[in-house]
């Protein structure tokens, strides 16, 4: 397992979901409002994501990844909505096995307070989010404006 960045006591803003990549924003300094250092991480090739506790004020315990060999089946049931019993434990030791074949990382985020996040993917990428909004912010803005044209907000001319 291996920390990634400093965010103890850092927040988990949010994260956007951009199929089969996964935006994750974070920030150090929850408590600024000028001043905090903000980041994103991008995971691509997102095979699973499991996200429970979603409230404002999310505080960061660590962030951790965990290369395919260390990946558990504790680590699957929280990606996997796994059945209980014998069959929930042969269903866990497929995917598990699978995740492992395909050489797939897992990102946790561990809460003082709020969210849990883990998400199982091919690779995770740090970014400052000035580098991040360079390199995908276009993408977002796009996506932004696609959406609220499908919900009739903007009309097509």
């Amino acid at each position: 397992m291996k920390k990634l960045g400093d965010f103890h006591d850092g927040c988990l803003e949010g994260f956007w979901v951009d199929d089969p990549v996964v935006h994750i924003f974070l920030k150090i300094g929850c408590e600024k409002t000028d001043g905090a250092e903000r980041f994103a991480i991008v995971a691509d090739g997102v095979a699973a994501l499991g996200a429970s506790d979603f409230r404002k004020g999310h505080i960061i315990l660590d962030v951790e990844t965990k290369t395919h060999e260390e990946l558990t089946s504790e680590d699957i049931r929280l990606l996997y909505d796994v059945h209980e019993g014998e069959a929930g434990q042969e269903q866990c030791s497929k995917l598990l096995q699978k995740a492992r074949e395909q050489k797939l990382a897992a990102l946790e985020v561990t809460p003082s307070y709020g969210a849990s996040f883990i998400i199982l993917a091919r690779s995770f990428e740090l970014l400052d989010r000035r580098d991040w909004s360079g390199k995908y912010g276009s993408r977002l803005a796009a996506t932004r404006f696609d959406l609220l044209r499908s919900l009739g907000v903007l009309r097509s001319r």
